[in-house]
């Protein structure tokens, strides 16, 4: 099975209301069916909603039911429900506490502060846990991921699966799967702000440099150096995300 490519696909704003329009949710049920058939349903809905939030195919402020994932996924309300709660429980989801409808989580500036708070002390962690168990296998893969940042700079689609690459890959090398684990719930939180912050001028080259960093420490096996090339590429990636948050909300002038 493919996973990479449908992802990318489309970027659509939809809202959620009553019985959606089958015609708007065909990207839903890719992601779906690209997912294994032998994972449980609960989990394969999880998987399918949480991408869908990450890659903008349910947009911040989007209102979901279980009745309409239901019937959208041709599954029962049962595993729907479950996901969702599991999603609720990552912040994923929120709950209005008057009305109990759910909706995908809006982030703001203090949300962003608040996840890179968390994003600095486990990036690090797992950059220092690299250094001192990372394989040369692991390290081979990490050289060939940062040689297809550079060679395909112009591709912020790409850049972005990259870039996901290149943490996952430190994070598998630390032999700690808990670590692994929460490292890509925050890291996937904060990717729902615009969804990226390689969209920024700059950021980009400014990314690569700093993923240069982080992986010379890691060849050297210098735990010291590669917990703060990592702690500075988390702030560097905090103050862009803040930036693109405030020129999303800044007024547009007349003209």
């Amino acid at each position: 099975m493919t996973h990479g490519g449908h992802w990318f696909i489309i970027w659509h704003t939809m809202v959620y209301q009553n019985i959606p329009d089958e015609g708007k949710f065909d990207d839903l049920r890719v992601i779906f069916q690209d997912l294994q058939d032998g994972e449980k349903i609960s989990e394969r809905i999880y998987f399918t909603l949480r991408k869908a939030i990450l890659y903008g195919i349910l947009p911040p402020g989007a209102n979901l039911g279980e009745r309409d994932i239901a019937s959208i996924l041709h599954v029962s309300r049962t595993p729907v429900r479950e996901a969702l709660q599991r999603l609720i429980q990552e912040g994923f989801i929120i709950t209005n506490k008057s009305s109990k409808r759910m909706s995908v989580f809006q982030l703001d500036i203090k949300d962003i502060e608040d996840i890179y708070d968390i994003r600095v002390g486990l990036e690090s962690i797992a950059a220092r846990l690299a250094a001192e168990r990372a394989t040369d296998i692991d390290l081979l893969a990490l050289e060939d991921i940062l040689q297809m940042e550079y060679e395909n700079k112009n591709d912020l689609k790409l850049q972005v699966e990259l870039n996901a690459k290149f943490h996952n890959t430190i994070a598998m090398a630390t032999r700690n799967p808990k670590l692994k684990c929460l490292i890509s719930i925050y890291h996937d939180l904060v990717q729902t702000v615009n969804y990226t912050s390689l969209r920024y001028k700059g950021r980009i080259d400014q990314a690569l440099k700093e993923h240069e960093k982080i992986f010379n420490a890691l060849r050297n096996r210098d735990a010291e150096l590669a917990m703060k090339a990592a702690i500075e590429h988390m702030e560097n990636g905090k103050k862009v995300r803040i930036k693109l948050l405030l020129q999303q909300h800044r007024p547009v002038k007349n003209v």
